[in-house]
């Protein structure tokens, strides 16, 4: 309610009748509400009060012998759009009073009836600040998304976003264009397996997906997974995928992000394949040095290349890591 506000409101008064000015300020008084009150008569008065008096809600007399209210109505909504107005007249017809909602006013109460005035002027505060946070929400909103968006396509890893219930592509970033070859005109609203999977994957994908059309859980939900995509050009390269749901049941989506990972697959092979030559070379100088030895002392002949041979089985042989053989 108006009267727990502990700020007093200002109400800002277009009336050329003093009389009438005070009849609509004793009507607020009984009210209950805490206001302060500037009286203007002209166009001049009100633009500068406009601007000095920074009202909270504007009370417009329609009928003026200098300046019509819906003149000002006018000058308001396009100064001040956020600033509620309340139209109090004379005696007005339906067309008119349309005429002025349509315009901007958030209300109107006739001269003769003016014990709605409190009424009108709560509910015009109301509307305008409903108004205001639906404004305030949608900024909030755009603002996310924007941000949404800043993110998704400055990302390294492709992200794409799927209609739950079709498969179909409904996101598909800068970093997915670069990735599997297809522009984001080219990839929205296609099958998001017949743009990434090898052809003699896409059954198994497609089954996948209708069985999470059906109950919406599925196996690879929330896990990162290791697979084979294709590019559009036809080359195959390996990919990290990691899938999440995103919205409630009824209207999902699916979200998956895919790293390449074909720069770390080749180093895993190079590393591999630099341990097995270094294992190769140990056991070389192992055997060579047994040779060394067992020429040396002709009564141990053979039995240093057996011991030679069981040191570097045994580790094999006990599941040891590679890492611990090399050492």
């Amino acid at each position: 309610m108006i009267e727990d506000s502990p700020v007093k409101l200002r109400i800002l008064q277009l009336e050329d009748n003093p009389a009438d000015a005070e009849l609509a300020a004793h009507s607020l008084h009984k009210a209950g509400i805490d206001f302060e009150i500037h009286r203007v008569e002209s166009r001049e008065e009100l633009e500068r009060e406009l601007e000095s008096f920074r009202p909270d809600i504007i009370l417009l007399d329609y009928s003026l012998p200098h300046y019509s209210g819906a003149d000002a109505l006018q000058l308001v909504r396009k100064r001040h759009p956020d600033i509620p107005l309340v139209m109090v007249t004379g005696a007005l017809g339906d067309e008119s009073v349309a005429d002025m909602l349509k315009a901007g006013a958030r209300d109107y109460v006739l001269k003769d009836n003016l014990k709605r005035l409190p009424h009108a002027v709560e509910h015009a505060l109301a509307m305008e600040a409903g108004i205001r946070a639906r404004k305030a929400a949608e900024a909030q909103v755009r603002e996310t998304a924007q941000c949404y968006d800043s993110a998704v396509s400055s990302m390294r890893d492709a992200f794409i976003v799927m209609n739950g219930d079709t498969g179909q592509v409904v996101e598909w970033n800068p970093a997915a264009e670069i990735m599997f070859g297809y522009s984001r005109d080219e990839a929205m609203g296609r099958d998001v397996h017949e743009l990434v999977a090898p052809q003699r994957d896409q059954e198994a994908s497609k089954m996948g997906m209708r069985e999470f059309f059906e109950t919406r859980q599925g196996p690879v939900l929330g896990t990162t997974i290791e697979l084979v995509a294709r590019h559009k050009d036809g080359r195959e390269f390996p990919v990290e995928l990691s899938l999440s749901r995103s919205g409630a049941a009824a209207r999902c989506q699916v979200v998956g992000v895919v790293r390449d990972i074909s720069e770390r697959k080749r180093a895993e092979e190079a590393l591999s394949a630099s341990a097995k030559n270094l294992r190769n070379s140990l056991v070389g100088t192992i055997l060579a040095t047994s040779k060394a030895v067992e020429a040396r002392d002709p009564y141990t002949a053979g039995h240093q290349q057996r011991v030679s041979s069981l040191q570097a089985l045994l580790p094999r042989k006990w599941g040891l890591m590679q890492r611990r053989l090399r050492a």
